[in-house]
Parts: C-alpha cells; sequence; structure tokens
C-alpha cells in the first residue's frame, strides 16, 4: 500500500507539489473517508491528493477533479488544471455566467459525471 501511494504521488508530483503548498494555513478536517483543507479564500481546488475548500459543498466535486489527477498524472495541470482555472475566471469576473453553466465547460462536466458515479446525492 506504501508502495502504491508513493508511485501515485510521483505520477502526481506537479500537482501535488502546488497543493502543498496552498494548503498551507488551511485547516485540515475530514469528512468520512476524505480529508481535506478549508480554507478562507472564495473557491476551491483540487491539486493531486490535496483537496482545498472554501466550504464543504464543494468537497465531492473536488474529490472528482482528484480522480482526474490520478487519471492524468502530469497531463493534469494542462489537461484540467489550467483550463479550468480559466474558466473559473472567465465565468465569475465576466458575463458568462448568464449565457452557461458552470458545469457545461469540459473538466466540470467530466468531474461532475465521475462524482455522479461514484458518490451519487
Amino acid at each position: 500500500m506504501i508502495l502504491i501511494k508513493a508511485l501515485l504521488l510521483a505520477w502526481q508530483l506537479p500537482q501535488a507539489i502546488i497543493g502543498f503548498l496552498l494548503s498551507r494555513g488551511a485547516e485540515r478536517k475530514r469528512r468520512g473517508d476524505v480529508a481535506y483543507y478549508q480554507w478562507k479564500r472564495r473557491g476551491s481546488i483540487s491539486l493531486g491528493p490535496f483537496i482545498i475548500v472554501d466550504g464543504p459543498a464543494s468537497i465531492d466535486h473536488e474529490r472528482a477533479h482528484s480522480v482526474q489527477s490520478c487519471m492524468l498524472g502530469p497531463l493534469y495541470l494542462i489537461v484540467i488544471g489550467l483550463p479550468s482555472l480559466i474558466w473559473c475566471a472567465l465565468y465569475s469576473y465576466t458575463g458568462l455566467r448568464h449565457r452557461a453553466g458552470y458545469y457545461s465547460f469540459y473538466t466540470e462536466a467530466w468531474a461532475e459525471a465521475i462524482r455522479r458515479r461514484r458518490w451519487p446525492d
């Protein structure tokens, strides 16, 4: 089990380093089998094994992004992370929210599909 965790961490190393740095100063919490960090900033992010949220409502969605990270490894930041960050900024700070649903973007739609399959409401 330790070997598997070490290999998974190595596979996700770029995002794990960023997640580790961003989680500093956030409060570590637990909900069932999920460890996460709650920060005072607005918004949530998942980077490797680090799930950082502004409240418990987004834990399962961010957990699904962690699954994407396990699947994509070092490509996660290019395929999911950066596009998702850009989408979030555009959605939050432009009139885009009046024209499209947040989960209509491919990164978020895929995460929601994983969430519904693994942790149904």
